[in-house]
C-alpha cells in the first residue's frame, strides 16, 4: 500500500507537469546523476544490500528519458562549460562509484546501445581483488550471521538484535552510520570483532560475484576504449575527514597515479567515498587542486552552477526503489514538494 501511495503521489508531479516547471527552472544548472550497479532484474533485488543497484531494465529507460530530456555530455565538458559559465541548458552527466564488474558488463553496453558515456569512478586498491568494502562486509555480518544477536564494543557496548530482518537492517544502519565517523582502524577493528562474535567471514564475491567482483584493470581499460571517463574514489574507500591531512594525501595521490600507470592517461576526475556534508574538507579541496585532479563530485543532493565550488559538485543518487515517476521528479528537483 506504501508503495502504491508513493508511486500515485510521484506520478501526480509528471501528470500536473511538476517535474517540467521544476526542470525548467534549473534549465542553466548541471545535474550529475549517481550510479552504483547496475544488474538483471531477480528477486534478490527484494534484499537489503541491493538498494544501491538498479535493473537494467530500469537502468535503460532512465538512460532513455535522460537522452530525451537532457543533453547528456562528459564531465570534461561539463566541466569546461561550468568554468566558462557557458551552460546550454538541461547538462547532465552520468557516473558511476566504486568500480564493480557490473558496471562493465551491464551498465557500458546500454550505454553504448543509447550513444551515451559516463563516468566511472574507481577505487584503485580494490581493482582485480577479491575485496569488499568494509560497509559491506559489516552489513553481510550483520546480514548473514547465524545468531540472534551480537555485542559490538563502541564507545560503550552495544546490543543488536539480529532475530529477524528488519532489526538486522535497523543494526546495519546504525552501525554503519557510527564506523563511518571512526579513524580507520576503528572500522576494522569492528569488522574484525564481528566477525569472531558471530562466526561469520563474509565472502560475498564468492556467493554472489555480479553483485560484489570489482572490474579487473584489463575491465577498465575496456571501459576506457569504449568512450567512458575514468576518475578516481580513492584507494580504499577511507571517508577522507577520518584520515590525517597526510593519510588523505596519500590517499589521493596513490589513487590517481595507480589510475594513471595502468590506463596510461591522466586522471583529474575524483569522487569522494560517501560524499555526505562533513566528509570532505576545505584541507581536501586544496589536496586535490595540488595534486591535478580538476574537479570532484560528492554525494549532497542538487544540481550545479558555475559560480559553485568545482571540488565539490552536487549529485542526485539513484536506487533500487526508484521507479520512474520516481526518478523524474528526483532529476527535475520536484521530488521536494513531497519530502
Amino acid at each position: 500500500m506504501r508503495s502504491k501511495l508513493k508511486h500515485f503521489l510521484y506520478s501526480g508531479l509528471e501528470w500536473g507537469h511538476i517535474n517540467d516547471i521544476a526542470r525548467h527552472r534549473r534549465k542553466k544548472a548541471l545535474l550529475i546523476i549517481t550510479y552504483h550497479s547496475v544488474l538483471p532484474p531477480s528477486e534478490k533485488f527484494r534484499n537489503f544490500d541491493y538498494r544501491n543497484c538498479v535493473t537494467t531494465d530500469s537502468f535503460a529507460a532512465q538512460l532513455r528519458y535522460l537522452k530525451k530530456k537532457y543533453r547528456v555530455i562528459s564531465l570534461k565538458e561539463a566541466e569546461e562549460r561550468l568554468q566558462n559559465h557557458d551552460l546550454h541548458g538541461y547538462e547532465c552527466v552520468i557516473t558511476f562509484d566504486d568500480g564493480f564488474l557490473n558496471n562493465r558488463r551491464y551498465a557500458m553496453p546500454i550505454l553504448q546501445s543509447l550513444g551515451l558515456s559516463a563516468v566511472f569512478y574507481v577505487t584503485s586498491a580494490f581493482i582485480g581483488t577479491e575485496e569488499m568494502l568494509w560497509t559491506e562486509k559489516v552489513n553481510a555480518i550483520l546480514m548473514n550471521a547465524q545468531t540472534e544477536g551480537v555485542t559490538v564494543q563502541l564507545d560503550e557496548p552495544v546490543y543488536y538484535s539480529l532475530q529477524n530482518t528488519k532489526k538486522r537492517e535497523e543494526a546495519s544502519v546504525h552501525l554503519r552510520t557510527w564506523l563511518k565517523y571512526q579513524p580507520v582502524r576503528e572500522q576494522e577493528r569492528v569488522v574484525r570483532a564481528l566477525i569472531e562474535a558471530t562466526g561469520y567471514t563474509p565472502r560475498l564475491v564468492d556467493s554472489d560475484p555480479e553483485r560484489y567482483a570489482f572490474m579487473t584493470w584489463d575491465d577498465v581499460r575496456v571501459m576506457r576504449d569504449a568512450g567512458m571517463e575514468i576518475g578516481s574514489h580513492t584507494a580504499h574507500h577511507y571517508l577522507l575527514n577520518m584520515l590525517t591531512e597526510k593519510e588523505s594525501y596519500y590517499e589521493l595521490k596513490e589513487s590517481r597515479e595507480t589510475i594513471e600507470k595502468e590506463l596510461d592517461q591522466a586522471c583529474t576526475f575524483f569522487s569522494y567515498p560517501n560524499g555526505a556534508v562533513g566528509n570532505f574538507l576545505p584541507v581536501h579541496f586544496k589536496q586535490l587542486a595540488e595534486l591535478g585532479y580538476t574537479n570532484a563530485v560528492t554525494q549532497v543532493p542538487g544540481v550545479n552552477k558555475p559560480e559553485d565550488n568545482i571540488y565539490a559538485l552536487n549529485r542526485v543518487n539513484i536506487s533500487a526503489g526508484m521507479d520512474m515517476s520516481v526518478f523524474k521528479a528526483y532529476c527535475s528537483g520536484a521530488y521536494k514538494l513531497l519530502t
